[in-house]
């Protein structure tokens, strides 16, 4: 039987996927937004915030945060 959601045994690594680097950018990720494209007319929700401190950059691309 596989591992659920609310096994004991399930690590992070059991989550993550082997061919994504998942090694947070210099500069905190605000450049991965210009990897995405247009954002005009769009709204992004951004789970977990924090202090939402890439709002500036989400709303400078045109799209409405949330």
């Amino acid at each position: 039987m596989g591992k659920g959601a609310f096994d004991d045994r399930l690590r992070m690594s059991d989550l993550l996927r082997p061919d994504v680097n998942y090694v947070r950018p210099f500069g905190g990720g605000s450049e991965l937004f210009d990897l995405v494209g247009d954002l005009r007319g769009k709204r992004i929700l951004d789970l977990g915030c924090g202090s939402g401190r890439v709002r500036s950059v989400i709303e400078s691309k045109g799209a409405a945060w949330v």
